[in-house]
């Protein structure tokens, strides 16, 4: 049985420590940007730089992951020594499509295809961030007032 590409993928980045700090990268510059992304409308020109500064580091770790695996025999279908990183990108895609193996934070490797992808995944960091930030406004007004009444009694 011929090895998996994304199961390849999968145990190079988690034994680099690459999905940790790929998921912290992703949820730092959503994070930071998100307002950027806030509407479906045109996008300003600095979101396409945050895009594609992104899209330098996906094609880096995938250069890099190509550089240390390329003897491998699974990769002869992707041209195997010659193998490009976006030819891995299309692949692992289409392998992973066929039957997710990759945990959340390493699927954003194949999840942002785009810079429309890109800006939804913002817009969705966006959401879950002010989500969280309202349940914990929430949580605290009840502490208050909690301590409000303890004091009254």
């Amino acid at each position: 049985m011929a090895t998996s590409i994304v199961d390849v993928l999968a145990q190079w980045l988690e034994s680099n420590g690459i999905s940790e700090e790929l998921d912290a990268y992703i949820r730092r510059v959503m994070r930071q940007h998100a307002a950027c992304f806030d509407s479906d409308d045109e996008q300003r020109h600095g979101c396409f730089e945050i895009f594609r500064a992104y899209e330098a580091l996906l094609h880096q770790l995938l250069s890099d992951f190509l550089q240390e695996i390329r003897r491998d025999a699974h990769l002869a279908a992707l041209g195997g020594s010659c193998a490009s990183p976006e030819q891995l990108l299309t692949a692992l895609r289409a392998e992973n499509l066929a039957g997710p193996r990759l945990r959340a934070g390493q699927l954003g490797l194949l999840s942002i295809a785009s810079y429309e992808d890109f800006a939804a995944a913002a817009r969705r960091h966006r959401a879950i961030a002010q989500v969280q930030a309202d349940q914990l406004l929430q949580q605290l007004a009840v502490q208050v007032a909690a301590g409000a009444e303890l004091k009254k009694s």
